[in-house]
């Protein structure tokens, strides 16, 4: 019997090392975007070899929860963007409060993209237009 239990304890962690070595792989091709890129100056999608995510819309809802969160509407996806306390948020070059961002608002968003969705974010910096 010993020797089932310590059997059936390796097991987990071995299968747990497979996991996380196999859950990092990405199979889309690089430089492919997160979602469907639109023409126009207005909704834009784009990835950098760093990872980095920018997209271009319209605010559709502020979440007031921490962190804080927006809705950003682009073309026919909508991302889920969360701010975190040294996301810098810009307009005309200055720095302002994340409390000026309101449904309504054309901005372009660059971060990181969620491992969770495609379609979510977290915000480096916020540029409102």
């Amino acid at each position: 019997m010993g020797e089932q239990m310590r059997k059936d304890n390796v097991a987990p962690p071995f299968l747990l090392l497979i996991y996380l070595a196999f859950s990092s792989l990405s199979f889309a091709a690089p430089g492919t975007p997160q979602a469907p890129i639109a023409e126009g100056p207005i909704f834009m999608v784009s990835e950098s070899k760093m990872k980095a995510t920018t997209i271009s819309g319209l605010i559709r809802e502020v979440m007031e929860s921490y962190p804080l969160q927006l809705s950003v509407d682009v073309r026919e996806a909508t991302y889920s963007v969360a701010l975190l306390e040294d996301t810098k948020v810009m307009r005309a070059g200055r720095e302002i409060d994340s409390g000026a961002l309101k449904p309504g608002l054309q901005v372009t968003v660059t971060g990181q993209p969620s491992a969770e969705s495609e379609f979510a974010m977290t915000a480096e910096r916020i540029e409102v237009h």
